[in-house]
């Protein structure tokens, strides 16, 4: 009897307090809500990001030029000790990987690399016919790059092995290119040639072929509408005629055969890449695997969240406190 005594006395004084209860329950419910919402949000930019990782290849591992750790010789500075220091040089062409060293690389572990990915980036330009402009990112690939990617061909076909050999002056746009220049007609489009304005070049190639444009995982060309760039596909060799003192590569991607460990493996790429390194004073070849890649950014992604989470918790706190003091002036009110 007191019971349901108690809760009429509690529903009496919340229709007499409307605005005080709505205020009440609104803060309970943004507090509670923002927490929920900022957990949600963390955990499924997390998934998000790993199976975009994972859809890259579970088998892949990428080897680049990053500066060294070395020792300071002063070991100590006004009685502090200092650990490691990175020496603040900026790579040139020099300290990439060469040729050379890939050639030699494939040679020596041919029973477990299945497909090496090389790319020359030679920038942004604009294309245009009479009325349209598109923009691309001209992109010097070999053949490596068509097996470690799934390029979904509309029309056409990919580079081949005289095209890459030759540096040819060919090719591949996405459908979102013939869309602008050739209003969509796919077949029209094959055979063209395009002009290209790279830095003080200007470059002429032929369609050789159209690929299907996908979204990015994070859908950051939405916000751009149609004025979205894309990826223009030239042969690596004719790349590299566009600026020929650029020779070398800051990161290549290696594909391993099916049953190798690539978290093995990639240890071993290192130390292959020591031999030829070891004269270098600044820079030296890491090698990290998609996994591990996966693993630093999902784990930077939940100290992200766990820090937000940490201040919507402190506003929540703060919000309680108000309610109990809502709840201490209702009691008050009625204890004459």
């Amino acid at each position: 009897m007191l019971l349901w005594e108690n809760i009429i006395l509690a529903i009496n004084s919340l229709r007499s307090n409307k605005m005080r209860a709505l205020l009440t329950m609104l803060g309970i419910i943004i507090g509670i809500g923002s927490v929920i919402a900022i957990m949600t949000v963390g955990d499924s930019l997390s998934l998000s990001v790993s199976e975009s990782m994972q859809s890259m290849g579970a088998n892949d591992i990428y080897a680049f030029v990053k500066q060294k750790k070395v020792e300071d010789e002063t070991s100590k500075i006004d009685g502090v000790k200092y650990g490691n220091i990175t020496a603040n040089e900026e790579a040139t062409d020099e300290d990439y990987i060469t040729p050379e060293m890939i050639n030699e690389l494939c040679e020596k572990f041919s029973k477990e690399i299945y497909a090496i990915n090389m790319q020359r980036d030679c920038g942004a330009a604009t294309i245009s016919n009479k009325t349209q402009n598109v923009n691309v990112n001209v992109l010097g690939v070999s053949v490596g790059y068509f097996v470690t990617n799934e390029l979904k061909l509309k029309e056409g076909n990919i580079f081949s092995a005289k095209d890459f050999e030759e540096g040819r002056n060919l090719t591949i746009v996405s459908d979102k290119f013939v869309d602008k220049i050739f209003d969509g007609d796919y077949k029209k489009a094959i055979g063209k040639e395009v002009e290209a304005i790279l830095g003080s070049k200007n470059e002429k190639y032929t369609i050789i072929g159209v690929y299907e444009y996908e979204e990015q995982s994070m859908g950051m060309n939405m916000m751009m509408g149609d004025n979205i760039t894309t990826n223009m596909y030239i042969p690596l060799k004719t790349a590299q005629k566009i600026d020929s003192t650029l020779k070398n590569y800051p990161y290549i991607q290696i594909v391993t055969k099916v049953g190798v460990d690539s978290d093995e493996f990639s240890s071993r790429i290192e130390e292959f890449f020591k031999t030829f390194y070891r004269t270098n004073r600044n820079f030296e070849v890491e090698a990290l695997t998609m996994t591990s890649m996966v693993s630093m950014l999902t784990s930077m992604l939940s100290t992200i969240t766990l820090a937000i989470s940490v201040i919507a918790g402190i506003a929540l706190v703060v919000g309680g406190i108000g309610v109990m003091n809502i709840m201490l002036v209702s009691i008050t009110e009625r204890t004459r």
